[in-house]
């Protein structure tokens, strides 16, 4: 005979069977056996929040980050659901991005799926309002994270944007308000 870890609720199931025997001695003394210690990795779903950082008209032949430039962002609170339900109360249900831009969601049940979005950004940062879905196999090992409705389109990093603001100049004559010269170069720095 074997027997397996069939679920465990939070933490991935391993495939392995532990094997024992059932023999005529076991009328004589209950059968036993030690394995010893039997750990089970937790199940865990891990992105990267990233930020862009540059003014979208950055010039990268001026020295200027390419304007689609982004580095880690520390501060973004997460908030993790059921198909049905938000889960508000556990340590579980939301994460925050650390300072290398990790969110982690450890010992979500397995063999379900999660609606993941974003609640709050930091200061100066757009929220972003994409629904991601991650589903785990019934062993709880993570089998997809994409945008919800996007089926296919693996998401590594989540990204969101700086408040941006238009910024218009218009050069006009000391001595005459009305009047604009035109060809002005500007350069944001």
């Amino acid at each position: 005979y074997y027997f397996q870890e069939t679920a465990a609720a939070g933490y991935q199931v391993p495939d392995t069977r532990y094997g024992f025997t059932v023999s005529p001695e076991n009328g004589v003394s209950d059968p036993s056996v030690d394995l010893g210690t039997i750990e089970n990795a937790p199940t865990e779903l891990t992105f990267d929040k990233h930020e862009l950082y540059a003014e979208s008209c950055s010039d990268a032949s001026l020295g200027a980050c390419p304007a689609d430039a982004t580095r880690a962002l520390a501060g973004a609170v997460f908030t993790v659901c059921t198909e049905a339900v938000w889960l508000a109360d556990g340590a579980d249900a939301v994460a925050t991005s650390d300072a290398a831009g990790k969110v982690t969601f450890k010992r979500l049940p397995g063999d379900a799926a999660y609606w993941v979005r974003e609640t709050a950004a930091p200061a100066g940062r757009v929220l972003d309002t994409t629904v991601y879905e991650a589903v785990f196999a019934p062993d709880g090992t993570l089998e997809r994270f994409e945008r919800a409705g996007e089926p296919g389109r693996a998401v590594a990093r989540v990204v969101n944007d700086v408040v941006r603001a238009d910024i218009r100049i218009k050069k006009v004559a000391e001595t005459d308000e009305s009047k604009v010269l035109p060809n002005s170069v500007y350069g944001l720095f």
